[in-house]
């Protein structure tokens, strides 16, 4: 028979401030189940959401004539493997000059890993808002801004164990070429008892 998950709501309601303040209890060995289901179901929204962009980003430019058309145009470009750790892969979306330029998805791997980055472009990197996934791994992701490349400025990224799907880190904060910068909130596991923090 499964254990059924126990919420006690206490409800204070004050006539005045017409406020309703509701307090939820559940028993230790639920709290971690709890998490859980709630961490798995925000990863799996932001999944969906990815996909959702991916199959419906549209623009409105014209279809690019050829790679080397100068003015800002739709459509796909295949980026070849020059080094064992540079970014080889497709990339779908906007140029302009025959960069890539404004939205698009990019498809890619960098040595043995793979990733899906979708979002947006400037001059051939990714600088602006965009979301990162790992297709081999697909719960664990980035999502926020980006400069030359780097996460950059606000960001939440989320690493799973790959095996056993359980949580390795979640920061929420300030980034500074792909390092946490400034204030921000670290998690580690389970171990949901998190604060403030600055790093530089």
């Amino acid at each position: 028979m499964k254990k059924l998950i126990l919420f006690l709501l206490l409800f204070s309601f004050s006539i005045e401030s017409q406020e309703i303040t509701v307090i939820e209890l559940f028993k230790d060995e639920d709290l971690e189940k709890f998490q859980e289901e709630n961490t798995q179901y925000k990863q799996e929204q932001e999944t969906n959401k990815s996909e959702q962009i991916k199959q419906n980003i549209k623009s409105l430019l014209p279809p690019c004539e050829s790679n080397k058309t100068k003015k800002a145009c739709y459509g796909k470009k295949n980026i070849p493997r020059e080094r064992f750790y540079s970014e080889y892969g497709e990339y779908r979306g906007e140029f302009k000059k025959g960069l890539r330029h404004g939205l698009g998805v990019f498809d890619y791997c960098v040595g043995d890993i793979c990733f899906t980055y979708v979002g947006e472009w400037k001059k051939d990197k990714r600088t602006g808002d965009g979301v990162l996934t790992y297709p081999d791994d697909s719960r664990s992701y980035y999502k926020g801004e980006f400069k030359n490349g780097f996460f950059h400025g606000y960001g939440i990224w989320e690493t799973y164990n790959k095996e056993t799907g359980q949580l390795n880190e979640r920061y929420e904060g300030n980034f500074k070429k792909s390092e946490y910068w400034g204030d921000g909130i670290l998690t580690y596991g389970n171990r949901w008892e998190t604060l403030p923090k600055k790093y530089q």
